[in-house]
């Protein structure tokens, strides 16, 4: 399961030079399209797909999350201009926001570390994904993307 999110990292590391977003905050509300390149219209499906299917993440981290479930939601930090995406593992869903503690090692942004917990607006979720042990149950949609255009 790490070494998929590895990976995951590994790509948005080398294309977070890419992104537009120039912010310094830690977060930018409803901005998918800092990494989304302007022609790739599959990509831009599956950005849209992920924000659809975000109320199915709620609802089910709510009504069925458990302990034989992980849930983790990709969200992307600003520094000085620099942009990175990382994981979360959730630990808490308040109906606002999640909480998760940081599943990466940040090599871009330094204004956060691996391990640290965070609170993440519910609109700042890149993508989401949920396990039961190593098996994906559902979400992971970026990477699956991503397998699928190797593919092509």
């Amino acid at each position: 399961m790490k070494g998929r999110h590895f990976l995951l990292y590994l790509f948005c590391v080398t294309c977070s030079s890419c992104a537009t977003n120039s912010s310094s905050s830690n977060l930018d509300k409803h901005d998918s399209s800092k990494w989304i390149s302007g022609d790739d219209y599959r990509f831009q499906g599956v950005v849209f797909k992920v924000r659809d299917s975000l109320p199915f993440l709620y609802k089910h981290y709510t009504e069925l999350g458990d302990s034989t479930n992980w849930y983790h939601i990709y969200t992307t930090f600003h520094q000085f201009g620099k942009s990175e995406s990382m994981w979360l593992e959730v630990i808490s869903f308040n109906g606002k926001e999640f909480t998760g503690i940081l599943d990466n090692h940040p090599s871009t942004v330094k204004n956060v570390k691996y391990g640290d917990t965070l609170k993440i607006d519910k609109y700042n979720i890149d993508d989401w994904v949920i396990y039961s042990g190593d098996s994906v149950l559902y979400g992971d949609f970026i990477e699956r993307y991503y397998f699928d255009k190797k593919k092509r």
